[in-house]
């Protein structure tokens, strides 16, 4: 949940009347720096997001960089001597997800911040903070590859936040001001995949250090993004769980439940983030 925690930080910055913004200067959202000491620079940076140098910026990079490279001078040693070598998508009857065909998966993340707690108070004063839940509902029914290592399964079809309350409110004190239409901090924080249509993909992917033990459950609009970005997130259109290491999934299991609990201080301010996530096979 590190990168909620870091919104409320960028938002107390600017309650607190810190001047400080990624790409409120030319150039900013392209010198490689992190201008405003957040722990995100450029386009990963919500203070570029909506900056002419952001405009596709990451897919652009991936296709000019990756897409290139990979076709002109890395497919064929790729496809004979890395894909071969070292990861199986031969569909294997083996596969603990041998029997998946598709999923309906729900993912929950409940804020709660102390609201006895002074600073708790002025993050909820300020409209920055209050106590919200969002929700992200996939429903995939095509199997796009199923690999190892690691044991993984891709599905296609839709994913998308479908439900929040946490949307920007107006100062008011004591909370619970009048919503302004607009994504709030929490929202920002996280990829959503709202706009348009959201086709997107859902991932199953098991631990390779605790054989038994699905590790992550993931939402991606890009289809090869399946492997959790821990810094970049949204430009990767990405939303998980990860280190999940808390139930086992074993073969033929058709539902899966998962709930951590992960209390965070900010500033004497506690925040507890509460993920659930549960999903349901469909062989």
């Amino acid at each position: 949940m590190r990168i909620l925690a870091v919104t409320v930080l960028l938002a107390l910055s600017a309650c607190a009347g810190d001047e400080e913004i990624e790409g409120d200067e030319a150039g900013e959202c392209s010198d490689g720096a992190d201008n405003d000491q957040d722990a995100y620079f450029d386009c990963d940076d919500n203070g570029c997001w909506n900056s002419p140098d952001c405009d596709g910026g990451e897919t652009d990079t991936d296709t000019d960089t990756d897409s290139d490279s990979d076709s002109d001078a890395d497919a064929d040693s790729d496809a004979d001597s890395d894909s071969d070598t070292d990861v199986d998508c031969s569909d294997d009857s083996n596969s603990v997800f041998a029997h998946v065909n598709s999923i309906d998966l729900s993912m929950v993340l409940d804020v709660d911040f102390d609201e006895e707690n002074t600073f708790c108070g002025f993050l909820i004063d300020n409209g920055v903070g209050e106590d919200c839940s969002m929700t992200w509902t996939g429903t995939a029914a095509n199997v796009v590859e199923r690999c190892r290592p690691p044991e993984r399964v891709t599905m296609s079809g839709t994913f998308s936040r479908t439900a929040s309350t946490c949307y920007a409110r107006t100062p008011t004190a004591g909370g619970g001001g009048a919503a302004t239409g607009e994504e709030g901090i929490m929202e920002q924080g996280t990829w959503g995949n709202t706009d348009g249509d959201p086709s997107g993909y859902v991932s199953l992917i098991m631990s390779e250090d605790d054989p038994g033990f699905i590790e992550t459950v993931i939402g991606h609009g890009i289809i090869n993004r399946w492997e959790p970005n821990l810094t970049s997130p949204i430009a990767n259109q990405q939303y998980y769980e990860t280190d999940i290491l808390g139930e086992t999934f074993v073969r033929n299991q058709t539902t899966f439940n998962y709930v951590f609990v992960d209390p965070q201080i900010f500033q004497n301010c506690s925040i507890t983030y509460t993920s659930t996530v549960d999903f349901t096979i469909n062989p």
